[in-house]
């Protein structure tokens, strides 16, 4: 049984008189660009329909608990803004692909965030890898194949590659605004497990490191898997190991 009971806040909608994007530190500024962020939306594979396929894929492969949970699973929408004023000049762009349910491990609401960030002809993604757990690719310019991400169904955390096809990349993704009061809706949800979680480095993205982690406090899990070097070499992924000034 699927249970949903916070479709309500995680759907919130906003007028734009209503919304505010003031939740940075210091003297970071953040808006909602919706042309940069269409712009600069890094190349996915699989955000949309990656549950319902693996659902049918596999049948009754999967327990019929993990089956149903796959089919109920909603994308909700991906949500955006802009942080500018980071070291050097660069501009952090925001992204959180919000899902109504997770099926691996089940809970109701997810949260997948994707950091793009902007220097000069460069362009650095820093996406959850698992448990929250961070790794960084860097992108072509917009509209040049190359290096994206694949949506893990089920888990909704992302592996990279180096070539996504074209003809596999999600095409009809619009950016919503992550304003100030869809981060507090998100974060004031009455149970936990269904809450935002990631607080710190949505309000100061530029202190984020990767390999690294999107929580200041990372469960035992993740803090397990962020320490095995192992796990790390075998994954074969470069990345740059650390974006502060």
């Amino acid at each position: 049984m699927v249970e949903k009971n916070f479709g309500d806040h995680l759907r919130a909608r906003f007028s734009d008189s209503e919304m505010t994007f003031k939740k940075v530190d210091g003297s970071l500024t953040a808006e909602f660009d919706s042309e940069l962020l269409q712009l600069h939306l890094p190349p996915t594979n699989g955000i949309a329909n990656s549950d319902m396929i693996l659902a049918r894929s596999l049948g009754t492969v999967i327990p019929e608990t993990t089956r149903i949970a796959l089919e109920s699973t909603e994308f909700v929408g991906v949500y955006g803004r802009v942080v500018h004023g980071g070291p050097k000049g660069r501009t952090c762009l925001q992204y959180l692909y919000i899902y109504d349910y997770q099926a691996v491990p089940a809970h109701e609401a997810d949260y997948e965030p994707v950091f793009v960030y902007l220097e000069k002809n460069r362009r650095t993604a820093i996406y959850d890898l698992i448990h929250y757990c961070t790794r960084s690719l860097q992108l072509n310019a917009p509209d040049v194949n190359g290096p994206g991400l694949n949506m893990v169904p089920g888990w909704h955390s992302f592996i990279p590659t180096q070539n996504l096809n074209n003809e596999l990349l999600d095409r009809n993704l619009s950016v919503q605004p992550l304003s100030d009061q869809h981060l507090d809706t998100w974060w004031k949800i009455p149970d936990e497990e269904a809450r935002l979680k990631i607080d710190d480095f949505i309000r100061d993205p530029f202190q984020i490191e990767a390999p690294g982690h999107f929580l200041k406090n990372p469960d035992e899990n993740a803090a397990h898997f962020l320490n095995s070097k192992k796990l790390w070499r075998n994954l074969k992924i470069h990345d740059k190991p650390s974006l502060r000034g």
